[in-house]
């Protein structure tokens, strides 16, 4: 239908735009609309023509107009009698704005003349309403132009002005009282409509007659000023009104000239005055004027109702001035209008300045006050009726009220009998001769000594009137006290002096007779609601003891208890409302006591006494609210404000924030959430909610103002009933079932029968008169899409087409409501990923009718009503404002997010067209056209205001929209660089970030976010802070910056190093910025957290562009030092980030040997130790769950304790991590003292052990067992760890670590990494003992003391099964074994038996590690079958089964068996195989004796060490479990060496090759290892065999000739070996050995295997080309000193720089060489000298390692000699 939206305007958007309902606009704005409709405006129903011309001639012009749509035209022009242009203007607004169906719809009825006549009646109301529209709108320039407050005053009134001057405006002849126009049309239901129409005739004279004027010039005699006594057609009107008949609607006209006649010279005009008042007193003027001013629209507070009751005012400002009011007659109806007309603010302000400035009320309206106060008490109800009236027109006049009644001047009473007085000189006139007290019981007493005037009766009950100066409320009080005392018909009642215990004492006592009287009782509990706000709590109190509330017999403990009311008694009020009320169909009572109970919800909640409302609540839930409708009513409008009071009292209780159950039983706010959802008053509330836009259309037609009456009510009613269901969604319980709301709710249309209530809902957007009705009743619709599976669109079924056009054209329109566009923009996002079958036919993308034409939009597609509002233009101007700009870019980004590809794709590639070219079809015409991410992006170009220079709410408010709208613009960004490619990127978008690069705007925003940081408003705490402005900005700065630089940043933009450094900067400084503050808010620490996490992202990317380190450091110190001020709170997420942060730039000053201040790392080292302490003290306590998860789909109170957990564990971890990095960079004297200081090695012990049992906080256990091992790799660290109680706390405890659950359950898949941590608990005992020596040995063997067992099973596992878990623990055992190793004496003089059982578990250990190694086939067989998953350790292990197989595999010879042809799993096998073999050779080397000493010391015990190699010279067999042998060292010396070249060559690997390639899992300095352990173990049990006495000499020549043959075998391919060299064309530099060169011995450590050339291992060493007689220099390899702890070297001094008497024998001598650690010195003998080539490899000045020394090195010659050959 967009093709109508052009022809004409509607009057409803004219008055909507000109009032400004829907939001405030420039005036400039405002004085175009009304220039532009002025003619219409001016000509008022006039604009509207009768058809002059032939039929069908205007409609000619029309081409579009055609078929059956032309006929209806034409019908409807003769129906309306309205020219045809006019007809079709008038049906194309119908259809744009209040046409409910579709376009085959409207086809359907326009071709059937039965529905055509509907039409045409529908079309006729429009028209109507139309009409009505326009005369509001020029009622309302009329009303306001003289408003100097009002905004567009000044333009209202340059509009209004020439009016006045046009009398033909006013002028027009009509009827007057019962002779109205067209009356014969009104049948007798519109009678009232009579009325009211003669009764406004009759006002519009009384204005004309000007009264108020008359008045002024009577009270200073100034007739001659009246024009209108003086004028020439006075005597004619005279004439007209002394003729008029007895109407009732006459008798302000007769007073009013009355009026004119007494004033008037005339002689006879006392005479005709005094019958025109008595007329007019017969025709009951006052009571006409009463009900005229207390009936629609007279009433309430509009713009009609204020100017008549000024109009009546002056009336009777007049005729009071004139006359006494004991002349008008009935001084009841007089009494009742004037107490009507003070209750306008604007009459009662006139009055007190009236009072003021005369210094007393002395004419008008004070006349009659002044009177009736002279009469109290006496006259009780009159005086007070007008007082009443007068405090309830404003606050002000309240004031004046209570100060007038406090000193009233004359006391008027009956003249008692018993009264003593004494008689004066003046008659009538007595003195009071005694204090006399009017009421028994209180303190009131007029004293003796005044004079009273005295006035006779005929009855004989005189008057007397006491001339003393009193105050009212004392009166007042005591008639309340005498009341309550009457109704209990004379009982003692004791006087209470507070009024609100006085007033609830007269509540009581009326509580307590079997009828009250309603209006009294509600009237006491009117007076204790005004109470409320300064007593709260006393009128609480003293409102339970009345009995009037239903209250509770027993506890509800339960939703279901409340619901059935069980224990509730319903007391005095429920027998009222049963008993009294609801026959009588008044509810006085009712509504006074919900207005109390309404009035007491905020401060009991304050109190924290909300709960005491229970029981009334429940009362309403059962009893008020459900049947209320089904009650008989009086009044019109009683059953709505019942109604809308209890939905007030829900809403109140609902919306608060905090509901605290005490003692599990449910809270106020819980029972009534439970019984809206699950009770009758569910469907009470959806009834009120389904009552339907038609039936308010109807309401608001038949009410007399457009502002107040039964339709207002109603709408009121559906809003607030909209309210209350929007937040009872909200709140509802996550445990309970669905409800039997929520079923309807929900539920899928069965039939089309009845209207969904969905339907209904969306249908509220047909409404106009007021727009929050639509707004609310989207926001519902909104919550509906989130919260309920179910299809929006299958529940409007047929209508989803009108609604969604509806929709459409309320958001086009330039006079909606701002907030009813950004709800309906709100609800499309939540539909674009919740509805997606509703969000199709909004966006109504269109697929052309060929397969090669590409999307489009349609006619109907709200994106291009969206993209219209984001044009550049309106942007620019005032026609987009900024909360609307930020729905549509919301709306946008949902696109994004949700991935609306169809739509994305027409968004990319069109044109932003403008609404004006989609309806005029000129889109190839009209220049106006905008790329789409120009206009996206154009807030990103522009600067805002800076935070913090306004404290203005609106002006927040503003802000706070503008910075969500950027960053829903910086979300859209990053997700389209995200999802597309960079070369598939539009050129707009990369057009745009390139200028946002090149123009600063990055550092802009940086900045701006960094002083939205800083300036977070006050407001910010309170608030939910997901809603926060600056939180938004900060979350999609952090997505823009991740996506642009980090993810897809190549190609796109560029920032240089300084911008970067900025960025970050700018990062940490509003990071600093949040903790200045003493209490951080919920929204300050996730900012905070963001900020942190933001910024270690960044920073792993640009930690070059850092420029200072230092100042980075100091001010990522200083933040967290501010982290931690607060010693009873800790802010994890955010110290994470700022702690990893810390260890980020550490670990690039030590990798880039940045040079950083030691005083800078001992200050920061004292803030992380601080920060460990505080964690550790507020770790958490272990999950008591953790073991047995049960999955739910409602989150609750474990998963918070987990996410809680989890997170500190978390900051735990980090800040033990940065400790270690800290502790690597400096000197362990500048460490060592300040974790003394701070206690922290002794913190993280005593917290380990409660870990380690529930086996919980893997990260952070993980993390401190690797500090402890860098701290002990000093030995004063290793000696504060010792100190500390390492032993104690841990040795025990951590059995735990590998033992099963207790309880029988099965292994958790995380038990297996638990093992690790028993690792690097023997690591860590292992270097405890290294660095302690005997000072720790003690400890040590406690601890193999409690391990002893775990030792065996690993040891003893290893073979049986290749599991990892299995090898990597038996890793570090063997490392700890080994270095246990080094003290046998005393290892066997305190645990025989346990070194027994180990050294044992050593050498078949070594044996199977050797038997696998030199068979890789049966190894790679052993781990296919070998199961996936860990084996337990805590089982009985079955040997290896031994199958024919396995036998054919261990047989076959490894000789052909490549290491490339097996699997990666293999090689990690073989590489873990090694390193324990490493470590047991080292172990056994231990306990054989020294090679030197058994070869050259003949005094030397050999019983002291035990001969452990079997004499056998074969492979090792996998089928048995024995000690090794000499052939299974043997072995492992031919494997080692055909391995050897293998890891050389790759060890050579050019980087460039290998980059695809997987490293080989071998290292040379792990095979050199293994081999000189073989080679020295052969040796030194070779000479412990031939030293041992009772060994068989034929035993010995085999050993002797076995071992020569092997070993020379040996020798040889080893040389070959050398000749060869690694093999690799990438080491082109490695060294060959060449004939002739001098013996040298080449030796590295493993810290230069990978980056130095290797060198050779064995030399030709005397040039004579026979290698048999040269020396075997064997060495053992350094190692890796970190990985291979074992293999490092101890400085020992040559042989050459030893005493003497301590060298070898001269005959003997031969060259010794001992390596110390990476330092090599030149040592020279007689023969020859050995130079050392690692000095040009390794640093001088290197540190020495201290674990294990080089044995020794000898000649061939001396072993030839030893061995016989």
């Amino acid at each position: 239908m967009a093709n109508f939206s052009s022809r004409g305007s509607s009057n409803r958007d004219l008055w909507q735009f000109i009032a400004g309902h829907a939001v405030f606009r420039p005036k400039n704005l405002i004085e175009n609309e009304l220039k532009r409709n002025k003619n219409k405006i001016l000509s008022a129903l006039e604009f509207y023509k009768i058809p002059r011309s032939p039929a069908g001639e205007q409609l000619k012009s029309i081409k579009s107009l055609q078929g059956v749509q032309l006929e209806f035209v034409q019908r409807l022009s003769v129906f309306l009698s309205l020219e045809e242009e006019q007809s079709y203007d008038l049906y194309c607004s119908f259809l744009l704005r209040d046409y409910r169906g579709s376009k085959k719809e409207l086809q359907t009825v326009l071709a059937s003349d039965r529905y055509c006549q509907t039409l045409m009646l529908k079309v006729q109301e429009f028209y109507n309403a139309e009409r009505l529209y326009l005369l509001q709108t020029l009622k309302h320039l009329l009303s306001l132009w003289d408003e100097s407050k009002h905004p567009y005053a000044t333009v209202y009134e340059e509009f209004v002005r020439p009016l006045y001057e046009s009398t033909d405006f006013i002028n027009n002849k009509q009827g007057f009282g019962r002779r109205q126009t067209n009356k014969h049309l009104l049948d007798e239901t519109s009678e009232h409509l009579v009325r009211r129409i003669g009764f406004l005739q009759v006002l519009i004279i009384l204005v004309g007659m000007d009264l108020e004027e008359v008045q002024e010039k009577q009270l200073v005699d100034d007739l001659a000023g009246i024009p209108l006594l003086h004028s020439s057609e006075f005597s004619k009107l005279s004439a007209v009104m002394q003729s008029l008949d007895d109407s009732p609607e006459h008798g302000p006209l007769l007073l009013a000239w009355s009026i004119f006649r007494q004033i008037s010279a005339d002689p006879k005009g006392g005479i005709w005055a005094r019958k025109l008042g008595n007329k007019a007193l017969e025709l009951d003027v006052f009571k006409n004027l009463s009900n005229q001013l207390s009936s629609e629209p007279f009433c309430g507070k509009t713009i009609v109702a204020s100017t008549c009751h000024c109009v009546v005012y002056g009336l009777l400002c007049c005729v009071l001035s004139l006359y006494h009011e004991d002349t008008l007659g009935d001084s009841e109806g007089l009494y009742s209008v004037v107490a009507i007309l003070l209750k306008q603010p604007f009459l009662a302000h006139e009055l007190w300045a009236r009072c003021l400035l005369s210094q007393g009320l002395k004419d008008g309206l004070g006349n009659l006050l002044s009177s009736s106060a002279s009469r109290f008490p006496f006259d009780y109800k009159h005086c007070m009726d007008l007082c009443v009236s007068l405090t309830q027109a404003s606050t002000e006049s309240a004031r004046h009220t209570v100060h007038f009644l406090q000193s009233l001047p004359i006391y008027t009473e009956f003249m008692e009998k018993s009264t003593e007085v004494t008689v004066t000189s003046e008659q009538s006139v007595w003195q009071l001769a005694k204090d006399r007290v009017p009421y028994a019981g209180c303190d009131f007493v007029v004293p003796a000594g005044v004079f009273g005037q005295m006035h006779p009766q005929s009855d004989s009950n005189n008057i007397m009137q006491w001339e003393w100066r009193y105050s009212a409320f004392n009166v007042l009080l005591g008639e309340t006290h005498r009341l309550a005392t009457q109704i209990l018909q004379g009982a003692a009642v004791g006087l209470l002096y507070s009024e609100v215990s006085l007033f609830s004492q007269s509540t009581f006592s009326l509580c307590q007779i079997s009828c009250p009287p309603l209006e009294l009782l509600a009237a006491c509990l009117q007076v204790l609601t005004r109470q409320v706000s300064q007593q709260p709590l006393e009128v609480w109190h003293n409102l339970k003891l009345t009995g009037l509330l239903p209250f509770l017999t027993e506890n509800i403990d339960n939703y279901a208890e409340a619901a059935s009311g069980a224990g509730l008694n319903i007391a005095a009020y429920g027998s009222l409302l049963a008993g009294a009320e609801c026959s009588q169909g008044k509810y006085p009572v009712t509504l006074a006591l919900l207005d109390l109970i309404a009035a007491l919800v905020q401060p009991l909640h304050k109190e924290g006494l909300l709960d005491e409302l229970m029981a009334y609540m429940i009362f309403i839930g059962r009893e008020v609210y459900p049947s209320f409708h089904k009650w008989r009513y009086q009044g019109i409008n009683t059953r709505e404000h019942i109604g809308q009071k209890c939905l007030e009292i829900f809403h109140q209780i609902l919306n608060i924030l905090t509901s605290v159950n005490k003692n599990g039983k449910p809270s106020v706010r819980d029972v009534c959430v439970y019984t809206l959802l699950y009770t009758e008053s569910g469907r009470t509330l959806l009834n009120i909610i389904g009552t339907g836009v038609d039936t308010i259309e109807k309401a608001i037609a038949s009410q007399g103002s457009s502002q107040e009456g039964f339709g207002v009510e109603l709408i009121h009613s559906v809003r607030l009933a909209i309210s209350v269901l929007n937040r009872l969604l909200l709140l509802r319980p996550p445990n309970l079932p669905t409800s039997p709301m929520e079923e309807s709710l929900s539920a899928q249309p069965a039939n089309r029968t009845t209207r969904h209530i969905v339907a209904t809902i969306m249908q509220y957007m047909f409404h106009h008169h007021d727009p929050r009705l639509p707004s609310m009743a989207t926001l519902l619709l909104k919550r509906l899409a989130m919260l309920f599976p179910m299809s929006m669109l299958a529940c409007l079924g047929s209508e989803a087409e009108p609604l969604r056009d509806v929709y459409l054209a309320r958001l086009e329109a330039s006079t909606e409501d701002v907030e009813l566009k950004v709800r309906m923009l709100q609800l499309l996002s939540v539909c674009v990923e919740m509805q997606p079958g509703l969000i199709e036919i909004f966006l109504n993308i269109k697929m052309g009718s060929d397969e090669k034409s590409v999307l489009s939009f349609g006619k109907s597609s709200c994106l291009l009503s969206v993209l219209d509002l984001i044009s550049v233009k309106k942007q620019k101007g005032n026609l987009c404002p900024s909360i609307l700009l930020s729905a549509v870019l919301d709306f946008l980004y949902a696109l994004w997010k949700g991935r609306r590809e169809t739509a994305l794709s027409v968004l990319r590639e069109k044109f932003v067209i403008s609404v004006i070219e989609r309806k005029f079809h000129l889109c190839s015409n009209l220049p106006f056209r905008e790329e789409f991410w120009p206009s996206i992006c154009l807030s990103l170009t522009r600067n805002l205001e800076e935070p913090g220079g306004s404290d203005v709410s609106h002006d927040l408010q503003i802000m706070a929209t503008e910075i969500h709208s950027i960053a829903h613009i910086m979300r859209i960004v990053a997700l389209e660089v995200y999802h597309i490619r960079s070369d598939a990127l539009s050129a707009g978008l990369k057009s745009v970030l390139l200028d946002l690069c090149t123009k600063g705007r990055f550092e802009y925003w940086s900045n701006y976010l960094s002083l939205c940081l800083k300036h977070l408003p006050s407001s910010a705490s309170t608030s939910d802070p997901t809603e926060d402005p600056s939180l938004s900005l900060m979350l999609a700065w952090r997505d823009l910056m991740l996506v642009l630089t980090i993810l897809k940043g190549s190609g796109l933009v560029t920032l240089s190093d300084p911008c970067k450094d900025t960025l970050l900067t700018n990062l940490l400084d509003g990071i600093r910025s949040l903790f200045t503050a003493s209490d951080l808010s919920p929204l300050q620490v996730k900012l905070a957290s963001v900020a942190s996490a933001c910024y270690l992202t960044l920073l792993k990317s640009w930690i070059s562009a850092v420029s200072k380190y230092s100042s980075v450091l100091e001010l990522l110190e200083q933040i967290l030092s501010q982290t931690c001020s607060n010693s009873e709170v800790l802010v994890p997420s955010v110290q994470i980030g700022l702690i990893a942060s810390l260890t980020l730039v550490l670990q690039h000053v030590r990798e880039q040997k940045k040079h950083v201040d030691s005083f800078q790392l001992t200050s920061l080292l004292a803030v992380v130790c601080g920060v460990i302490q505080q964690s550790t003290y507020q770790l958490p306590r272990p999950l008591q769950s953790s073991t047995t998860p049960t999955p739910s789909k409602v989150p609750n109170v474990q998963d918070e304790k987990e996410k809680d957990f989890d997170v500190k564990i978390k900051l735990q971890c980090v800040a033990v991590c940065l400790l270690e990095e800290l502790i690597s960079l400096m000197q362990s004297s500048d460490w060592l003292q300040t974790l003394k200081q701070h206690c922290t090695v002794q913190t993280l012990l005593h917290s380990l052990p409660t870990w380690l049992q529930v086996r919980q906080g893997f990260s952070y256990v993980q993390a401190t067992f690797n500090l402890f091992l860098t701290i002990a790799q000093c030995p004063e660290g290793a000696e504060l760890l010792s100190c500390s109680g390492l032993t104690q706390q841990l040795c025990v405890v951590s059995m735990e670590t590998y033992n099963q659950p207790t309880n029988g359950g099965e292994a958790r898949p995380k038990d297996a990494e638990w093992k690790g941590i028993h690792g690097a608990h023997l690591h860590l005992f292992a270097s405890m003992l290294s660095a302690l020596k005997y000072n720790f040995l003690e400890d040590a063997f406690n601890f193999v003391g409690v391990h002893c067992e775990r030792l065996h099973q690993c040891l003893d596992s290893v073979g049986v099964s290749l599991s990892e878990g299995i090898l990597q623990e038996a890793v570090p055992t063997c490392a700890f074994l080994a270095q246990l190793s080094q003290f046998p004496r005393e290892w066997r003089l305190h645990m025989l038996d346990t070194m027994n059982t180990l050294m044992l578990d050593v050498c078949i250990l070594t044996n199977r590690c050797v038997s696998l190694l030199i068979r890789p086939t049966l190894l790679q067989h052993m781990v296919e079958k070998q199961s996936r998953g860990d084996t337990s350790l805590n089982i009985t292990q079955d040997k290896l089964k031994v199958t024919p197989l396995l036998k054919r595999l261990s047989s076959q010879s490894s000789s052909n068996e490549e290491s490339e042809g097996f699997s990666h799993s293999v090689l990690q096998i073989q590489n873990r195989l090694l390193q324990i073999l490493s470590h047991t050779l080292t172990a056994l080397r231990n306990f054989s004796p020294d090679f030197c000493e058994i070869l050259l010391d003949q005094n030397v015990d050999i019983s002291e060490c035990e001969s452990f190699l079997r004499l056998g010279f074969s492979a090792p067999s996998v089928e048995a479990d024995s000690a090794p042998s000499f052939g299974t060292l043997l072995s492992c010396l031919n494997m080692g060496l055909k391995l050897l070249p293998k890891a050389e060559s790759k060890a050579g690997v050019s980087p460039v090759k290998s980059a695809d390639q997987e490293p080989h899992p071998f290292k040379k300095a792990l095979l050199l290892q293994v081999m000189e352990g073989c080679w020295v173990l052969i040796m030194c049990q070779a000479v412990r065999y031939l030293r041992e006495p009772g060994f068989h000499t034929r035993e010995k020549q085999l050993l002797k000739r076995e071992l020569s043959a092997e070993l020379t075998s040996f020798q040889m391919s080893l040389n070959r070996h050398i000749r060869r060299g690694p093999g690799s064309p990438a080491q082109g530099s490695s060294v060959s050995p060449q004939p002739g060169s001098a013996s040298k011995l080449q030796f590295q450590s493993s810290a230069s295997i990978s980056t130095h050339h290797d060198l050779s291992f064995f030399h030709n060493t005397d040039d004579d080309g026979n290698e048999c007689d040269d020396r075997i220099i064997v060495s053992m390899d350094p190692g890796c000193e970190n990985c291979y702890p074992s293999s490092c070297l101890e400085p020992l001094a040559a042989d050459a720089e030893l005493p003497g008497e301590e060298r070898l024998p001269p005959d003997e001598q031969e060259t010794a060489i001992y390596i110390a650690g990476a330092k090599v010195r030149k040592l020279t003998t007689e023969k020859e000298k050995c130079v050392s080539c690692l000095d040009k490899f390794m640093d001088e000045n290197a540190p020495l390692s201290t674990f294990t020394k080089m044995k020794a090195l000898t000649v061939s010659r001396l072993i030839n000699t030893s061995l016989g050959t």
